[in-house]
């Protein structure tokens, strides 16, 4: 990432009323996706619509305990072809930090919420995390010690500032 491209915006319109939460293909997300469906009744967004995207490596099984823990408001359904048209309606993105989404989410105008996947001695996605959080692009929060309660309060955090950097 080049810091030549980031600049400082202020994103808070009003019409950006959804939080996205999604994990690629989910292989290793559906953690997330079940944090972010527990974290929505602690945030300060909880009216808001909480749209979890079950992507396709997610086992039926676990696509069935993400709709029966949704509390009202959340919508839990499969990847979607128009995933960046939400994030350009999504007020917050919480994803895993994969490549792919970071590209997207930033070039967006959502605010990013980042929990890079450590497990199996994985490190890109924690570079990559740090380093938006330097740049003033993500709120990043460590998945080794995520909680609903910490989870919620990165999405306050990512929700509230005034200026959040962006992706040009």
């Amino acid at each position: 990432f080049d810091r030549r491209t980031v600049r400082s915006c202020v994103n808070a319109s009003v019409d950006r009323d959804e939080v996205v939460v999604s994990a690629g293909g989910g292989g290793v997300g559906i953690d997330l996706l079940a944090m972010a469906i527990a974290a929505q009744p602690h945030s300060r967004l909880r009216d808001a619509t909480w749209r979890v995207l079950a992507g396709p490596n997610i086992p039926e099984a676990g696509y069935r305990r993400l709709l029966a823990a949704a509390a009202p408001g959340a919508i839990v359904e499969r990847s979607r072809a128009d995933f960046q048209a939400l994030l350009r309606r999504a007020r917050v993105s919480i994803s895993q930090g994969g490549y792919n989404t970071v590209l997207d989410v930033v070039t967006s105008g959502a605010r990013p919420v980042v929990v890079p996947f450590t497990g199996n001695g994985e490190t890109e996605q924690r570079e990559r995390g740090e380093r938006l959080r330097r740049f003033g692009i993500a709120v990043v929060v460590d998945d080794r010690t995520l909680t609903p309660q910490a989870l919620a309060a990165a999405v306050h955090d990512a929700s509230t500032r005034e200026h959040f950097a962006r992706w040009d």
